[in-house]
């Protein structure tokens, strides 16, 4: 469906909302990451759940360093951002609905929506630590073509056993200390 080119994630749901009124649940992905996510798992845990909207959380893969500094200014630590505990939205949702009860004109998302549902404790984070990757640069470009040269790990077709023990889920919760780091992409 086309939505535009400047539409956001949240005009682009609520674009195709007639096209789901039938369904109590429905599933979505922005299109531009490759992951070895055991699908069915995701949906069974959300269908299980009480939750509103559930989304993929992974681990960032960017090539970029977190960098800690004490308050007077001297660095502490750098760490690659992959060896940290930053989880990032992985672009593919489950959501029941309901949501688009939550989505008003113009909004993101991910961010005025899915803050009423973490208000309502409505929110279901499915940890994967697996394999996702995606292709916002020409590098991810051509490091997606290299895999795909070989064993692409999205392929789990090509696999003999998918192992589902590096999945978790949770309910996301307002943040405390450390926030969890969501975008979108489009």
């Amino acid at each position: 469906m086309k939505t535009g080119a400047n539409a956001n994630i949240g005009q682009r749901l609520k674009a195709i909302e007639p096209y789901v009124q039938g369904d109590e649940n429905f599933f979505a992905n922005y299109g531009d990451g490759l992951s070895d996510v055991p699908l069915p798992a995701m949906p069974e845990r959300f269908r299980e759940s009480n939750a509103i909207a559930s989304l993929l959380l992974v681990q960032p893969t960017a090539g970029v360093d977190i960098v800690y500094a004490g308050s007077e200014g001297m660095v502490k630590e750098i760490r690659p951002i992959t060896r940290s505990d930053i989880w990032i939205n992985g672009g593919f949702l489950a959501m029941r609905n309901e949501i688009f009860h939550y989505i008003q004109p113009g909004e993101e998302l991910v961010r005025e929506p899915f803050q009423r549902l973490i208000d309502k404790q409505s929110l279901l984070a499915h940890k994967y630590g697996g394999f996702w990757q995606c292709t916002d640069t020409f590098k991810d470009k051509q490091h997606l073509e290299e895999l795909n040269q070989g064993a692409a790990p999205w392929k789990v077709w090509n696999h003999t056993a998918a192992s589902q023990a590096d999945c978790t889920c949770q309910l996301l919760e307002q943040p405390k200390e450390q926030p969890t780091v969501v975008s979108a992409y489009v």
